[in-house]
């Protein structure tokens, strides 16, 4: 029996385009395998280093939201307070507290002690008391006599045991005199 033989190399010489293709790989394909893999390498590294970044920024955000969850409460307080100086700011250049209570001081006789001052715009409710009823009366024709003052409920009153007269009272002021007389 004929032995037969694998032949891996070809016999015949290669042609001139298949050693032009081979001298050309063998000059160019190294260097370009090695810049793939500097390539690939490179992009590797900028990979790990976005992701160590990623890490870091992800344990800064929760270190700041703690932060942030703790100052929540505080972050409330001012808000509401903020809120109250933009209303009081606006009630200011709407009506003059200060100078109606500044007249409400001048027509108070010595005798009559407020326990309650409540302000809602151009109405004030007033809780007081007197020892002396004619304090009472003078007050009360103080308070009808003054132009500021537009309007005086007597919403309630009584006298305790003790001679005390307590009551309460509702004033509308006229804004435009209040301001005029500041």
């Amino acid at each position: 029996m004929a032995k037969r033989e694998i032949e891996l190399l070809e016999k015949a010489p290669p042609s001139k385009l298949k050693q032009t293709i081979v001298a050309t790989t063998k000059k160019v394909g190294l260097p370009l395998a090695i810049a793939i893999q500097l390539i690939f390498l490179t992009l590797l590294g900028f990979y790990f280093k976005l992701n160590w970044d990623l890490n870091a920024l992800s344990a800064s955000i929760d270190e700041k939201e703690t932060v942030l969850e703790q100052g929540k409460e505080l972050e409330t307080l001012f808000r509401r307070t903020q809120n109250k100086l933009e209303t009081i700011a606006a009630v200011k250049e709407d009506f003059c507290y200060p100078c109606a209570l500044k007249i409400l001081g001048k027509i108070t006789p010595a005798l009559v002690n407020f326990n309650t001052v409540i302000i809602e715009g151009e109405k004030l409710s007033i809780v007081a008391e007197t020892f002396h009823g004619p304090s009472f009366a003078l007050f009360v024709t103080n308070l009808l006599e003054e132009k500021a003052i537009k309007e005086v409920t007597i919403t309630s009153g009584s006298l305790s045991e003790d001679g005390r007269f307590n009551f309460t009272m509702e004033l509308w002021f006229n804004k435009a005199e209040v301001t005029q007389n500041d």
